[in-house]
């Protein structure tokens, strides 16, 4: 609707447009119909609009660092992630190397892998959190398959750590992490894959109702994309257990986007 008003018809305001919601879908055929009635600087504007469009559909760990959140008392959500089998496995992953503006890299395959996901068997979740003080600790309570499993906790602290970041109202609650398999513990199937992925979901579900009335709504598609990047610091292959049927996990060629 907003392609076909009068005071759209111009290549400043597609870039003012695109700048404040650029999350939503653009018909590009519609806009093809009235760049006729641009002139030059309105030309110049649509690519400089579609530049944006291009630059803000890439994520980097940055993007994925919020500041600003609303609070609320307590909740509850429920999410499934499946397992996943690689194809082609990925052998080990890169140590001690250092992206390109000094930091070190974590978990990231030394080399990519191609993987398909379980139908059937998957890890199931809920997480139910309520507010605390934060008196500077992770609080949380961790049950499997509705039991204490003591064991499993320091595998989720050291996951906390890592995500913190990116996460940082996780000490100002208290957690409560149900969760159970619909396949067997330690049978040969990736648990750990959907575990991570089922756990990092709920915590996006978290942060987007945190940070309502914040900016923009979350997009599907950086909800999806921080919640693989955040199963990924818990579990490499967990990642590849967010969304997709065959996915690739690591950098390649001849993958765009990889």
């Amino acid at each position: 609707k907003k392609l076909q008003s009068s005071s759209f018809q111009n290549g400043v305001y597609f870039v003012e447009y695109l700048e404040s919601a650029w999350y939503q879908v653009l018909e590009i055929e519609s806009i093809i119909k009235i760049m006729p009635q641009w002139d030059d600087y309105s030309y110049l504007n649509w690519w400089k609009g579609l530049s944006c469009l291009m630059k803000l559909s890439w994520f980097t760990e940055k993007d994925f660092i919020a500041t600003t959140y609303n609070s609320i008392t307590s909740a509850n959500f429920e999410w499934s992630a499946p397992s996943n089998i690689a194809l082609v496995k990925y052998w080990g992953k890169i140590e001690n190397q250092l992206d390109e503006e000094g930091e070190i890299l974590t978990q990231i395959p030394a080399n990519p892998s191609v993987s398909f996901t379980l139908n059937s068997c998957k890890t199931v979740t809920k997480l139910a959190f309520a507010k605390k003080s934060n008196d500077g600790n992770f609080s949380f309570d961790l049950l499997f398959e509705g039991k204490p499993k003591e064991e499993f906790k320091p595998k989720i602290l050291k996951f906390l750590e890592r995500v913190e970041v990116y996460l940082p109202f996780l000490k100002d609650y208290h957690f409560t992490i149900d969760t159970q398999n619909t396949f067997p513990h330690s049978s040969g199937i990736a648990s750990s894959a959907s575990g991570m992925a089922a756990l990092a979901v709920n915590f996006m579900s978290i942060e987007k109702l945190l940070s309502r009335n914040f900016g923009t709504e979350m997009t599907d598609e950086y909800f999806n994309k921080k919640a693989s990047f955040l199963a990924r610091l818990g579990s490499g292959s967990a990642c590849r257990s967010i969304k997709g049927n065959i996915v690739v996990w690591g950098n390649h060629k001849n993958i765009e986007g990889s």
